[in-house]
């Protein structure tokens, strides 16, 4: 940010979850491509609906099938949300809600 001209008082925020990076990552064989939102289920700050929107976009009117979005979290506009999933037929197909 401070290469772009961005001038504010910046600091590192830690990363919550432990990562113990000696592991091994195991690919699963999938040609699907997963995109994980967690959070506080809250469209006015988190634009869930238009991550929606943009999914059934790639999905129906561009004729792919190798996306999924896991969605996970609870919050105010939960019901909002996977009302949404329905209407675009993503629900339990291409949109997957998981409460932590």
């Amino acid at each position: 940010m401070l290469s772009l001209g961005l001038k504010n008082q910046y600091f590192v925020v830690p990363n919550v979850v432990e990562v113990n990076i000696t592991s091994t990552i195991h690919r699963l064989k999938t040609r699907k491509k997963k995109i994980l939102h967690i959070s506080l289920i809250l469209e006015r700050s988190k634009n869930i609906t238009g991550i929606l929107r943009a999914l059934y976009n790639i999905i129906h009117n561009r004729e792919r099938d190798d996306f999924e979005l896991h969605i996970i979290g609870e919050g105010k506009d939960t019901e909002k949300i996977k009302n949404l999933s329905i209407q675009l037929n993503l629900y339990n197909r291409d949109t997957f809600f998981l409460r932590e």
